[in-house]
């Protein structure tokens, strides 16, 4: 999981971890590229779609690059046609708005898991 804000970081990862997920919790987008160059596997990488540096689109564009099996589910503050409008994602991506629910996440989670 790739948050840039402390506060929510450790809300999703223990939303997570009580959803029964392993979590690796990571605050950047180079970081997470770091995290999987340590060779850990990961099947999603739930990001957020705003973050310094790099962002959350750009980052998984580089991460398929190497790791073509990992899926992706973004979140954002913004809603899904605000970041569509604002260039912030093409169109067609999902997008897991902030604020969710518990069960927003878990069953976004759930279907990207799945393929759904």
């Amino acid at each position: 999981m790739v948050e840039d804000d402390p506060k929510v970081r450790e809300v999703l990862l223990n939303q997570l971890s009580s959803l029964g997920y392993a979590v690796t919790a990571v605050e950047s987008g180079q970081a997470a590229v770091e995290r999987l160059k340590s060779g850990a596997a990961f099947e999603l990488m739930l990001t957020d779609v705003v973050m310094p540096g790099i962002s959350g689109p750009s980052l998984a564009a580089e991460v398929k690059q190497t790791w073509p099996g990992i899926k992706v589910l973004f979140m954002s503050g913004y809603s899904k046609n605000a970041a569509v409008a604002h260039g912030r994602v093409p169109p067609g991506i999902r997008i897991l708005s902030k604020p969710f629910r518990k069960i927003d996440l878990a069953t976004r989670v759930r279907e990207e898991l799945d393929g759904a």
